[in-house]
């Protein structure tokens, strides 16, 4: 292991004494080596000594440096890491196992079959030798560890396990290089034979959808993740392409546009990893509950943020929490858990109710609810969940049941919203919990008549139900109205979104608009929002599906330069302004 640690130590020092050298002066197999393993990375310098040659370089917003032979074959890269950026799991170690020790040196290392973190801790003070040299696995896992000096201080010895990793580690390289020699016969210092094309395994990839992706997308993805492997594609909404895969032993995702422009880059994180500041947070606001998962995203604005979903069971049912954060690691935006039905009050007498549904089916039993006001754990479950799910900040004033309503045998119930001078509703049910009649403070009284309509929403004519149940199955709280045209509008949620369908009366489909996070918008849409308003803030944000598929995103954004009215914005789906309006503004297309 020695040995490994020691490339390192030889990288810096040959770093050192190496001359400083005019990109012209490196051999052009170097060049397409190094473009080829770090597509898009700014040069700051070329480097040589001997034969070897050194790219300082910036990354995704890292500084590292890159090493190559004179055949261009790509060794190994360091990228320099803020102490402060390592995972959560390797900072704990190194605090708990390293007492009255700091971290001298911290580095990111890249290889043609590993990536890990290279760590030196050293005992604080002025000219302190005792140190140590560690090697993480990108989860965090501790993989090698080699002390130096350490007699006398507070450090434990390294476990024997990590001990014999080292020792079989040590072995290695040797073990490479004659497998290397048994395979091709060369000696190492030859490039191995590479596959047609230079393609890697999986390049070429798998389609979902029976989609075709286009020429300039494969070749701009070819060219950003060179070695990618296992690639799958799909689209969103039929129009950007979703790339899936493998890259540096990372689950990632990234999006183009049909022209083959990268827009943004998606890696899956292991929850043991998560930046310190985000792992803090979550320790702190939400140390009850567990990770479920985790990522970060670059966009080719250069801009990257963090996701990830916390989760707790309540009654066998995973609530998810969800966690936007920004690079800095401050959290940005949350989003609670949609919970399928109201919680109900503590204090429901669930045996209560259960004995008096029996009592209902026996044709006794509420007798002795007559002539006084009632608990509200003697109300059957379903007039507190309709109270709870319609009425959510009224409170329940007074409650009876009677026998000579004008609907027969009735609960009569007064609910207001809390405060001075608050509406309040009357509402009836019958003896099953089903609302018969409600009257709303300043509105008229709503009889059985009008019941169907206006309590539970009217219903649409059978071909409109037909279409909506097919086109949308599985949807939930559904109500329907009618517009000026007199087409039937549908409020419904479905798969988890605020939707709103529009059909005729025959049942053809008009449109369907869903709601949606601005998080969610594509990169173009919220790159031009920010362009243009900066300092804006987009308030509301849908998704507009037509049969003639002329799609559409809208947008209404406020301006903190100008008053009145948000400004509504329309785009393509491909992200491109199409309309626009503003408060005293008419309606325009862009050029």
């Amino acid at each position: 292991m020695k040995i490994k640690f020691l490339i390192l130590l030889l990288l810096a020092s040959a770093m050192a004494f190496s001359q400083e050298i005019n990109v012209k002066d490196v051999p052009q197999s170097v060049l397409e080596s190094f473009e080829k393993a770090y597509t898009g990375a700014k040069i700051k310098k070329w480097e040589k000594k001997n034969d070897t040659y050194y790219a300082t370089l910036v990354s995704d917003g890292q500084n590292g440096v890159a090493e190559f032979d004179a055949d261009g074959k790509w060794k190994i890269t360091n990228f320099e890491v803020n102490s402060k950026e390592l995972p959560s799991n390797i900072s704990s170690y190194c605090q708990s196992t390293f007492p009255g020790f700091k971290v001298d040196k911290t580095n990111y290392v890249e290889t043609e079959d590993k990536t890990y973190y290279f760590i030196v801790m050293r005992k604080e003070g002025i000219a302190q030798n005792a140190h140590s040299d560690l090697k993480f696995d990108i989860s965090g896992k501790l993989t090698g560890r080699e002390d130096f000096n350490l007699e006398g201080t507070q450090v434990a010895p390294a476990k024997k396990e990590v001990q014999q990793q080292h020792s079989e580690a040590k072995n290695e390289p040797k073990q490479k290089k004659e497998s290397g020699k048994q395979q091709t016969g060369k000696s190492q210092g030859n490039r191995p034979k590479t596959n047609p094309g230079n393609k890697q395994p999986g390049q070429e990839g798998t389609t979902l959808h029976n989609i075709t992706v286009p020429a300039g997308v494969r070749a701009a993805f070819t060219k950003k993740f060179a070695r990618a492997t296992d690639l799958t594609w799909d689209t969103i909404h039929k129009v950007n392409y979703l790339a899936f895969f493998k890259f540096r032993n990372q689950k990632q995702k990234a999006e183009f546009l049909p022209a083959g422009k990268w827009l943004s880059s998606t890696t899956v994180i292991d929850p043991k990893s998560l930046y310190a500041p985000i792992a803090r947070y979550i320790q702190e606001k939400f140390g009850d509950q567990k990770i479920k998962y985790a990522e970060t995203t670059v966009n080719n604005l250069r801009k990257s943020s963090y996701y990830v979903q916390v989760y707790r069971k309540e009654k066998g049912e995973m609530l998810i929490t969800q966690l936007y954060f920004d690079k800095s690691g401050k959290i940005d935006r949350i989003i609670d858990p949609e919970v399928t039905d109201e919680p109900l009050p503590s204090t429901i007498d669930e045996n209560f109710d259960k004995q008096v549904d029996d009592d209902i089916s026996k044709g006794k039993g509420l007798n002795d609810l007559v002539d006084r006001d009632l608990k509200e754990k003697e109300l059957p479950t379903p007039v507190i969940r309709y109270i709870r799910i319609n009425y959510p900040e009224y409170k329940i004033k007074k409650a009876s049941y009677e026998t000579e309503s004008e609907y027969g045998q009735a609960y009569h119930i007064f609910i207001r919203r809390e405060g001075i001078v608050q509406p309040n509703a009357e509402l009836y049910f019958n003896t099953n919990g089903k609302l018969l009649k409600k009257i709303d403070q300043n509105t008229d009284e709503l009889g059985e008549e009008s019941n169907q309509e206006s309590a539970q929403g009217m219903k649409a004519p059978d071909p409109v139900e037909k279409a909506f149940k097919d086109k949308y199955p599985g949807s939930l709280d559904i109500s329907w109205d009618k517009d000026d045209n007199g087409n039937y509008v549908a409020d419904f949620k479905y798969k988890n979104n605020k939707c709103k369908g529009e059909f005729k009366a025959d049942g053809t489909w008009m449109k369907t608009t869903t709601e949606m996070s601005d998080k969610l918008l594509p990169l173009p849409v919220t790159s031009y929002i920010e362009r243009t308003y900066k300092g804006g803030k987009i308030q509301y944000a849908e998704f507009v599906e037509k049969p003639d598929k002329k799609n559409y995103y809208y947008c209404e954004v406020t301006d903190k330069k100008k008053q009145g009215e948000p400004t509504k914005l329309y785009f393509t789906t491909a992200g491109r302004l199409q309309k626009k309006a503003g408060a005293g503004d008419a309606e325009n297309k862009e050029e």
